[in-house]
């Protein structure tokens, strides 16, 4: 039946769900909106309803409207800002996009909200090294959105929840064993480091590509250059991009990205980071993919020839052809609809998260950050994770887990329990929660 049919609608009955979720079909020509007509039909039918109801928005203008239908019951996911927000922050940290699988992959840990009476009067700082188990990413107070990363010396109060990562939610419990030792000798302090100009490639063009310019924007040192590649001539939109931005210059040229001698002459080796877009104008999802899986290719050969490391981010339409292309990396990072699914289930589950997620995903708030080990610990030496716990808190940031190479695969492991002792390399990176 079509949910925005009154008498269909009562079919599944929506007033008996614990939570509800609006998508659009795939082949709506404006899905935003279905997504508004169906949030109608729902208040109508159950105008005084309490389950939360997630939906999906295409464009962030329509949001505004989508709000005042749904008030404080609806949560709206900007679909096209996420991705993109998600492939701009990937595209200058490799590996982050394995941390973002294990946040939102209902198989790993996730972040639950508990109250806990015995940590009130401590400050944020005190309570990181009270759980061996979990990991707290922040508070969420009454009457108030939850706050990513607050400062650390807020005092939790009566009433206060703990924004945690676990496996559980009945693990989100305070230890009773003594907390393990922190070895301040192996403890760094390492100055910031200024952010120099970056290169960056990115191979055809779609909707994201607006967003994703204006979010680099806001990432990247002044001098950045990025250039556009793309069978079709988008000249104009991407002059436009270039007065609208201040830090980068983008320049664009037309050219098949599907063709070795258009990446050769490209000199991919020469850029910091190279991104795969979607050919959004084929009708065909899998005949996109297979002109992404071409450019991929050739990519990924060309690459691995050079002298340096180039972190490749690849959007995919299809979860299936995701899976093909991932086989044998492992930096790469292929966005798919399946972050939407992930995202839209986790706030059905708890609506709170979308604002968790809201502020990972958005430059101005805390964000994730894969930072070398060595800026935290001395490497080559036997160190308890309670220890880099100890030394991010020094730098306001609060870790939460680590990438390793060992024995030639890269693993990214979250929540690590405070007690685990690890010898970290030059190479390996710690996840930090932290505002850059």
């Amino acid at each position: 039946g079509s949910p925005l049919d009154m008498t269909d609608l009562d079919i599944v009955a929506p007033t008996e769900a614990r939570s509800i979720i609006v998508i659009a079909p795939d082949d709506h020509e404006n899905p935003d909106a279905f997504v508004v007509k169906t949030l109608l039909a729902l208040i109508h039918k159950d105008p005084h309803g309490t389950s939360p109801i997630v939906a999906t928005m295409q464009d962030v203008k329509n949001i505004e409207v989508a709000s005042i239908i749904g008030r404080e019951r609806v949560r709206l996911i900007p679909n096209e800002l996420v991705i993109s927000q998600i492939i701009t922050q990937t595209c200058r940290q490799p590996g982050l996009s394995m941390v973002y699988t294990e946040l939102l992959d209902f198989g790993g840990d996730e972040l639950y909200f508990t109250r806990i009476d015995s940590l009130v009067g401590k400050t944020f700082a005190d309570i990181l090294l009270d759980f061996e188990d979990s990991t707290v990413f922040g508070i969420k107070r009454p009457n108030r959105g939850p706050m990513v990363n607050p400062p650390m010396d807020m005092i939790i109060e009566d009433g206060d929840e703990i924004i945690a990562l676990s496996a559980d939610d009945d693990t989100v419990v305070v230890r009773t064993t003594p907390r393990p030792e922190i070895d301040e000798a192996v403890m760094v302090s390492s100055p910031a480091v200024k952010r120099s100009p970056e290169r960056i490639l990115v191979l055809g063009w779609n909707s994201r590509g607006t967003f994703i310019m204006h979010e680099l924007d806001q990432y990247v040192a002044f001098g950045s250059t990025i250039d556009v590649i793309d069978r079709l001539d988008h000249s104009l939109a991407v002059q436009e991009l270039d007065d609208a931005t201040k830090n980068i210059e983008i320049r664009a040229k037309i050219a098949d990205t599907t063709h070795r001698s258009v990446l050769d002459a490209a000199q991919l080796t020469s850029y910091d980071s190279v991104i795969v877009l979607a050919d959004m104008t084929l009708s065909d999802p899998q005949e996109a993919d297979a002109r992404t899986l071409m450019t991929l290719i050739h990519v990924r050969d060309i690459v691995a020839s050079g002298d340096r490391h180039v972190n490749i981010v690849t959007e995919m339409l299809d979860d299936r052809n995701r899976q093909l292309a991932s086989v044998s990396a492992t930096d790469d990072f292929i966005v798919s609809n399946k972050i939407t699914s992930l995202l839209l289930t986790q706030v059905a589950e708890n609506p709170d998260l979308s604002a968790v997620f809201a502020d990972l995903f958005d430059a101005a708030g805390s964000e994730l950050y894969l930072k070398p080990a060595y800026v935290y610990v001395k490497t080559g030496t036997e160190v308890n994770f309670a220890t880099v716990v100890a030394s991010a808190l020094r730098r306001g940031e609060i870790a939460i887990g680590h990438r390793r190479v060992t024995n030639g695969s890269t693993m990214v492991d979250v929540n690590v329990p405070k007690s685990s002792r690890f010898v970290y390399s030059e190479s390996d990176m710690i996840v930090v929660l932290a505002v850059d």
